[in-house]
Parts: C-alpha cells; sequence; structure tokens
C-alpha cells in the first residue's frame, strides 16, 4: 500500500497537468450539480407559490363538473 501511495506522489510530481485537469473536473462537475439543485429548488418554489396564490384567488368558486 505504501508503494502505491508513493508512486502515485511520484507520478503527480512528473504529470502535474492532468492531475490538476482533475482537480478543476471535480469542482466544476462539485458547482454544476449544485447550481441544477438551486435551479430545482427555485422552481419547486415558483410552482408552489402558483398553487397557493391560486388556491386564494380561487377558494370560492365551485368546479366544474
Amino acid at each position: 500500500m505504501t508503494d502505491l501511495i508513493e508512486f502515485l506522489i511520484f507520478w503527480a510530481k512528473h504529470h502535474p497537468i492532468p492531475v490538476v485537469a482533475v482537480v478543476i473536473g471535480f469542482f466544476v462537475l462539485t458547482w454544476l450539480l449544485n447550481r441544477k439543485s438551486a435551479m430545482d429548488r427555485d422552481a419547486e418554489r415558483v410552482v408552489k407559490n402558483l398553487v397557493e396564490s391560486s388556491r386564494d384567488k380561487y377558494k370560492d368558486v365551485r368546479p366544474l363538473r
């Protein structure tokens, strides 16, 4: 196990570009996923507000059946 860690450290020292690319890719992916989650929460909030406002607006109207 120690040999593997030593090899990975050696490899990272001699190949910095792929290591930096992986780190940047990780942060970009995390940012995109957080952004999507925030957009989903915002969309849910908008729908909830629309439903609540329509309930208040049409509370005295009988449904058409």
